[in-house]
């Protein structure tokens, strides 16, 4: 089977190299209708290793490689099972989050999505689970694991419900075995939590539904202090991570008509302090999504997403100048970062648009070199991606409407 998936693996990329030289025939609508074939994909702290998850159909798997020596370090069949997230636990061990659609009988049939945790063991092939049999701690997980790399090496947090407390809380895993320590006992209603750059609790957020007040609470020590809150029943804010100095979190809030804050470009992204200062992220407009570094969670930028492709502003200088390296190389084929190794020199790099049906690139910064990965959709050759115009047309009751016109090849 290894030598078997190398095989493919390279004749996709002979097909996206090939695509561009030579007319094909136009290919079967099941090439446009399946699914890419990467859906996943994470590069490892050092920048070494990829993790991904490719589909065939709709079965996956979840293959390891080493793109230097060209070899397959791992795999694991995930068959059905939706991956949510991987996250690399050092540079040999990736935790993988999937859920599964469930009924539960003892909460009156309710049926919804089950998250559960496996960490796997590149170098000895083995795959644990996170929590189980743990001592009245349920093995569900309660959203995305966390990851902090310190100098003891790298953690891993996940939040689940313990029996024992009657609540949800933090545990620090183990990823050699899976077993988990508490690391913080949550209060009820905290819908978030954010870490520190080493790995302890920060700041929270605390929603109550009956009432609609939302708190912002900083860590202690031993719990959470609160330091602002509010009445937002429809539209209640939200703390998304660490702001840039580490010593803040950001919050989407609407504070407009605040006396102790301005929001001249109505973003509404702040950091704010366990003091309770409030300062506004220097964003033109409002990001569709922030962007944080891979090692300790603290935050870089963000990113708009145009017709013309996804643009980034960088707050952090590192990071400003490796995609601005990393864009250049890629120039006019619409680049949009996917992941990058701690110290900003490894770069995942996916590009589309005409002449491209999708490619994952992996750019090296120190050694200036650029490989391609993957293509997205192997059965679809770049000469089949006819160009997609953003058009305006008025409607006969004289609306604007925006569209998309997409040409033939």
């Amino acid at each position: 089977m290894r030598i078997h998936y190398l095989a493919a693996f390279a004749a996709g990329i002979a097909l996206l190299a090939s695509a561009s030289s030579a007319a094909t025939q136009a290919p079967p609508l099941e090439a446009y209708g399946a699914l890419p074939v990467v859906e996943h994909i994470e590069i490892s702290p050092d920048g070494t290793r990829l993790a991904l998850v490719t589909v065939a159909g709709e079965d996956r798997l979840l293959a390891v490689v080493d793109p230097g020596a060209g070899a397959m370090l791992g795999r694991i069949e995930v068959g059905l099972a939706k991956v949510r997230d991987l996250a690399w636990v050092g540079d040999n061990k990736l935790m993988i989050t999937t859920s599964s659609t469930q009924s539960l009988s003892d909460l009156g049939g309710w049926r919804g999505e089950l998250w559960l945790g496996q960490v796997y063991d590149v170098e000895r092939s083995r795959l644990v689970s996170v929590l189980h049999n743990a001592p009245r701690v349920s093995s569900l997980l309660y959203g995305y694991p966390v990851v902090r790399s310190t100098t003891d090496g790298a953690d891993l947090f996940v939040r689940a419900f313990s029996a024992g407390s009657g609540l949800i809380s933090l545990y620090r895993i183990d990823p050699a075995t899976g077993r988990g320590r508490e690391a913080a006992r949550l209060d009820g209603d905290i819908s978030s939590v954010v870490l520190d750059a080493s790995g302890q609790p920060f700041a929270a957020a605390q929603y109550e539904e009956a009432s609609g007040r939302w708190r912002l609470r900083f860590w202690n020590g031993r719990t959470f202090d609160e330091v602002w809150s509010t009445v937002a029943p429809l539209d209640p804010p939200r703390l998304l991570g660490l702001g840039r100095d580490g010593r803040s979190v950001v919050v989407s809030a609407i504070r407009s008509g605040a006396e102790d804050v301005e929001d001249e470009d109505g973003a509404g992204l702040f950091e704010v302090d366990a003091a309770g200062t409030w300062t506004p992220l220097p964003f033109e407009h409002r990001p569709t999504f922030l962007l944080w570094r891979p090692d300790d969670g603290r935050l870089v930028g963000g990113a708009f997403e145009y017709d013309a492709g996804v643009e980034y502003s960088f707050l952090d200088p590192a990071a400003a100048g490796a995609w601005e390296q990393a864009a250049a190389a890629l120039a006019g084929r619409r680049p949009e970062l996917v992941s990058w190794s701690h110290d900003f020199q490894t770069l995942l790099v996916y590009t589309s648009g005409t002449g491209d049906s999708g490619t994952y690139h992996r750019i090296d910064l120190a050694r200036r070199s650029l490989d391609v990965v993957s293509p997205a959709y192997p059965g679809v050759s770049g000469d089949q991606v006819g160009e997609v115009r953003p058009i305006e047309y008025a409607a006969a009751d004289g609306l604007d409407i925006r569209g998309y016109l997409t040409l033939p090849p």
